[in-house]
């Protein structure tokens, strides 16, 4: 396991086998994302591997952030409310009527 994914596990008391949903869909996570990416800001290695900065997402939505940069920071909010409520967006009340999570469900064409 890497270690920014031990991390994560860590940190939500997840273990290898547990159902770990995306922080946003509830679908199954198959990545633990960096969102300030090490790759663009030439971070050290490992250096960027806190919960804070660490969030668990669905393929699609993973593919969504690293193509879309500008985003970085509506991921950041998202995490941080799930690190507090550990519900996937989609099922909080801040999803609703949320113009940035509808623009990027448009885009996606998710739901």
């Amino acid at each position: 396991m890497k270690n920014h994914t031990k991390v994560y596990f860590d940190y939500f008391g997840f273990t290898p086998g547990d159902y770990v949903p995306c922080e946003i869909s509830g679908t199954p996570c198959v990545d633990v994302s960096h969102n300030d990416p090490r790759g663009m800001g030439g971070r050290p290695k490992n250096s960027g591997d806190t919960p804070e900065n660490l969030m668990g997402l669905s393929r699609v939505w993973h593919d969504f952030l690293e193509a879309n940069p500008s985003y970085y920071w509506w991921f950041q909010l998202v995490h941080f409310q799930y690190m507090v409520t550990r519900k996937p967006y989609h099922e909080t009340e801040c999803s609703i009527n949320d113009p940035i999570f509808e623009e990027i469900v448009a885009k996606l064409k998710w739901k």
